[in-house]
C-alpha cells in the first residue's frame, strides 16, 4: 500500500506498507537511493530535476544515458496497467512476451 496525506503533492511525503498474506501491514522504509534531496512546493520539480541531472552527468562523463523512448513507452504501459487494475479492482499481469523488448 502506497499513500500520502498530502493530495496536492504526488511525489513527496509518501509512505509504503507491505504484508504477506494473513499478516498485518508494516511500514517499509523507502530506500535512500529513491529519496529526493530536496522538497519543492511543486512536487513535479524533484523527479524532473533528477532525470535532467542524470542526463547531464552522462554527458559530462561521456557516458551513455540508458533513458530513451523505449523506457518512456514502458513507463506509460505500466501506468496504463495501473489504471486498468484500479478500474477493474483486480491484479493485472505484465505480458512478458508482448513487452519482451523492454
Amino acid at each position: 500500500v502506497l499513500g500520502s496525506n498530502n493530495l496536492k503533492d504526488y511525489v513527496h511525503g509518501f509512505r509504503l506498507w507491505a504484508a504477506t498474506a494473513g499478516q498485518s501491514l508494516m511500514e517499509v522504509e523507502i530506500p535512500q537511493r529513491l529519496a529526493f534531496a530536496e522538497t519543492y512546493l511543486d512536487g513535479r520539480l524533484a523527479p524532473f530535476i533528477r532525470v535532467v541531472d542524470y542526463w547531464v552527468k552522462a554527458i559530462d562523463n561521456s557516458g551513455v544515458s540508458t533513458l530513451s523512448l523505449k523506457e518512456g513507452v514502458y513507463s506509460q504501459m505500466l501506468m496504463d496497467l495501473t489504471h486498468e487494475s484500479h478500474e477493474t479492482r483486480r491484479w493485472v499481469e505484465v505480458d512478458k512476451h508482448k513487452y519482451s523488448g523492454f
